[in-house]
């Protein structure tokens, strides 16, 4: 999956046509959400991010993440309220700590599609259309942020040599396999 994601990206980039990533991409998304689900959904999600951002498609879509107080009472968006969610959650030390937090995460992220969705009058719930929405970015973009920042607690609990969000992505790619499936 991560290598079709990067095949897709080389593509759009040597063509010249950075829309031609999210052509390719739905598809993969589709299918990523119906059967894969390897890498599991931060990774995926996060890889799927890097991607946006190095074809310059989140400047095109006029990307802007939402943040914490959007999801919070008195925020646009307070029905998927953070707090009730993901604010109980410590930063994550360990592989299995990002594992409940990958899944929370996700749970709360299913949710917030709705909310956004019925708030902004966009179908954020149809995967094979949602990637081509500004919203859907603003809102990956925004797991990504939250996403990165629960790296760097892992890495600084573990790996301090550790010190980007790529290379701790990297780091447990390669070395921590049977947690792929679920990060």
């Amino acid at each position: 999956m991560v290598r079709n994601l990067q095949r897709i990206a080389d593509g759009a980039r040597r063509n010249r046509n950075p829309p031609r990533f999210l052509t390719r991409y739905s598809p993969i998304h589709v299918r990523w959400h119906s059967s894969s689900r390897i890498p599991g959904f931060l990774l995926f999600h996060w890889h799927s991010v890097e991607h946006i951002k190095s074809l310059g498609l989140d400047t095109m879509l006029g990307v802007s993440p939402y943040g914490i107080n959007d999801f919070r009472p008195g925020g646009d968006f307070a029905d998927a309220d953070w707090n009730d969610f993901m604010g109980g959650f410590a930063p994550s030390s360990s592989l299995d700590e990002l594992v409940a937090y990958s899944n929370q995460l996700e749970n709360w992220h299913n949710n917030a599609h709705m909310v956004i969705g019925d708030t902004l009058g966009v179908d954020l719930m149809n995967a094979a259309t949602n990637v081509f929405l500004r919203e859907f970015w603003n809102l990956h973009f925004f797991i990504n942020q939250r996403f990165e920042n629960e790296l760097k607690s892992y890495a600084e609990a573990n790996h301090s040599e550790l010190t980007s969000a790529s290379s701790i992505v990297q780091h447990i790619e390669s070395l921590h396999h049977r947690y792929v499936s679920t990060i």
